[in-house]
């Protein structure tokens, strides 16, 4: 019986996930027993058996935001966040791929969309660092995180956008069953699907400028006075945006006019104090804190902001 059952093990391949592939795992029995009618105890040591743990081939891919993702017409950089897994048990090299859920998102679609991996690993889009590609290689039981990165349309027809994220492996499954002791490569999962969404706001924040020639003769020349003004203001639905800031260079070719910094009609002071309003320098520009704009059924916020410049 004992040999019947050793008979049975052979050098075969394992299925792991933690253990790393190619693991040679080796085993050796040893039987303990006596004759009849003897004192003496012998032993005898089974053949060594050997498992070669395979290379699983095991991806997945997560959308990590926490719901949609809120974005407004013509918004640029818009971001959806994914951690990408390799589950396997040996490194991989993966393959990144982007599709557009057509069937129930809004139209047109999303533009000018980037695959962007997470370079410093802080979970935050950061156009500088987190560069654009189409492959990552993972570690065994390694992840990061992936950002797909679009431009949202100017008038899109619905509120929702479903974007998809997919990972596939470019492991292969291998097998050789006339040589079980050999690495198999077993695929699990050779590739996944992930879907986020954006959420289209009713509403936008725009702005306007405009100049005047403030000079007696309508002329700009040297000497002349030009008050800029510029708009800000939410068009569309209802909602509120917040902290809005607007920052503005003074012209080359000008110099700005001490104190002519103004915020709906009234004086804004040029150091940067209690009130909204200071200029700054390297670059000269002017800085004025618009704070919240909303808009619903009762009005909508408008903000005006105006400085002077003379020509030199």
């Amino acid at each position: 019986m004992t040999a019947g059952l050793l008979a049975l093990l052979g050098a075969v391949s394992l299925w792991g996930r933690g253990t790393p592939a190619g693991t040679e795992i080796t085993n050796m029995a040893e039987i303990r027993y006596q004759l009849p009618g003897a004192s003496l105890e012998y032993s005898l040591s089974s053949n060594e058996d050997r498992f070669v743990v395979d290379r699983v081939v095991d991806v997945r891919v997560d959308w990590s935001d926490t719901g949609p993702v809120e974005v407004g017409p013509d918004e640029p950089d818009r971001v959806l966040s994914f951690i990408v897994s390799n589950l396997g048990n040996a490194e991989d090299n993966l393959t990144l791929s982007f599709e557009h859920n057509d069937s129930v998102s809004f139209q047109p679609p999303v533009e000018n969309v980037r695959i962007c991996l997470d370079s410093d690993g802080d979970g935050v889009f950061d156009p500088e660092q987190d560069e654009e590609a189409q492959r990552v290689t993972l570690p065994s039981d390694g992840n990061m995180t992936v950002f797909l990165v679009a431009d949202m349309p100017s008038d899109p027809d619905s509120n929702l956008s479903y974007e998809k994220l997919g990972v596939f492996s470019e492991t292969n499954a291998t097998e050789d069953p006339e040589r079980p002791e050999v690495l198999d490569v077993v695929v699990r999962r050779g590739e996944d699907w992930a879907q986020g969404s954006y959420w289209m706001r009713d509403y936008r924040l725009v702005s306007e400028k405009s100049m005047e020639i403030l000079s007696s003769d309508g002329e700009l020349h040297t000497g002349s006075v030009v008050r800029y003004t510029l708009l800000v203001a939410i068009e569309g639905g209802d909602g509120r945006i917040e902290n809005v800031v607007v920052e503005d260079e003074i012209p080359e070719g000008t110099e700005y006019l001490p104190g002519s910094m103004t915020l709906d009609g009234n004086s804004l002071t040029d150091e940067e104090d209690a009130d909204a309003g200071s200029l700054l320098e390297d670059p000269d520009r002017i800085r004025v804190n618009l704070g919240t704009l909303e808009q619903s059924s009762e009005g909508r916020t408008e903000r005006n902001v105006t400085f002077e410049v003379r020509v030199k």
